[in-house]
């Protein structure tokens, strides 16, 4: 499903977008069930079952409530994009695709909100980028949700993240072929940048027990290596180097403080669940530990793997408990 918004938009930057669209799925009957909303992280979509199937689907969510996923604005599944044509110019964004702000998308969100006719939201659940997104929003409507399951994020993005995502652009622009303004242009700077990335998003532990070679003569063609050319042909398949720059340039600009005055989460009315990962280098489990500092309706959750930031996408058995437990079980309680 589309929603079309066409009528100005003013972004935080201070720059407007003529109109802009949504890409989202609803699944279940939004006004028979209580709704839970999620955001996804970097690359995923609005199609939950694309990247979370073995996890929310095999809880007993659907069972109890609907779903609405929507794909974030800058991201190549169906939103807004840099390969989308700018009304203005009747031309292709690409390297003009102007930065949309998680607090951009928040607003955004709301917009698609109200569109639907929605006017309370059991639960918000967000992980990494969407994580972000999902306190942006909380921060703006705080009496909206119920409650807030945020998988490993943070109050303002770190300078060792930025830092990451810097270096997957330098790799990007080190593509000459990016500045082309085609539709693939820039596709092995990806390649290279979604190679940095996959060390960001998993952990040192993780590459000794599943990437180390064996053979004590190898000199060359390393097991590791060969993951890290998998890794980035993957995403260079069904993504484009435009919307990842754009996508984690959003991620940057991550700050609940700007321009607010105190604490942005102490007005929030819903309760929320802080996810960390122990392993976790890109949102180390710090910033969990000080959201849950900062909202006094909050509790702290510690998931231990070796699997990195990625582990809420792969810990099933964890994943599925801690949903469960987080919505359903607290559902009962509040009957």
């Amino acid at each position: 499903m589309k929603f079309h918004y066409n009528q100005n938009f003013l972004l935080e930057n201070g720059s407007v977008l003529p109109a802009f669209h949504l890409e989202y799925n609803i699944y279940g009957d939004i006004h028979q069930k209580p709704i839970l909303w999620i955001i996804h992280a970097l690359t995923g979509d609005s199609k939950v079952e694309n990247w979370w199937k073995g996890i929310f689907f095999e809880s007993q969510l659907l069972k109890d409530f609907s779903v609405i996923c929507v794909n974030n604005p800058g991201s190549p599944y169906g939103s807004l994009h840099p390969l989308d044509i700018n009304p203005n110019t009747q031309q292709t964004y690409y390297q003009e695709f102007p930065l949309i702000t998680t607090r951009d998308v928040a607003k955004m969100f709301d917009l698609l909100r109200i569109e639907l006719n929605i006017h309370s939201i059991y639960g918000l659940i967000g992980a990494s980028l969407g994580a972000q997104i999902a306190l942006e929003w909380n921060i703006l409507q705080p009496e909206l949700f119920k409650t807030h399951l945020n998988i490993a994020g943070n109050a303002q993005h770190s300078a060792w993240g930025i830092a990451f995502n810097e270096s997957q652009r330098m790799a990007i622009f080190a593509d000459k072929s990016y500045f082309d303004n085609q539709p693939h242009g820039g596709k092995n700077g990806l390649k290279a940048a979604r190679a940095i990335a996959m060390l960001s998003y998993r952990s040192y532990l993780l590459y000794q027990k599943k990437q180390t070679d064996y053979h004590l003569d190898k000199i060359q063609d390393f097991k590791s290596s060969d993951y890290q050319q998998y890794q980035g042909q993957k995403l260079i398949e069904r993504f484009d180097a435009y919307s990842y720059v754009s996508l984690t340039k959003m991620m940057d600009s991550h700050n609940i403080f700007r321009n607010r005055i105190g604490n942005p989460l102490s007005k929030i009315q819903t309760k929320c669940t802080f996810l960390g990962i122990d392993s976790d280098i890109l949102f180390p489990l710090n910033e969990q530990k000080f959201l849950h500092s900062l909202c006094k309706n909050s509790e702290l959750k510690i998931l231990s793997s070796d699997y990195g930031h990625d582990a809420f996408l792969v810990e099933t058995d964890y994943m599925i408990h801690l949903l469960n437990q987080t919505f359903i079980q607290k559902k009962l309680t509040t009957v």
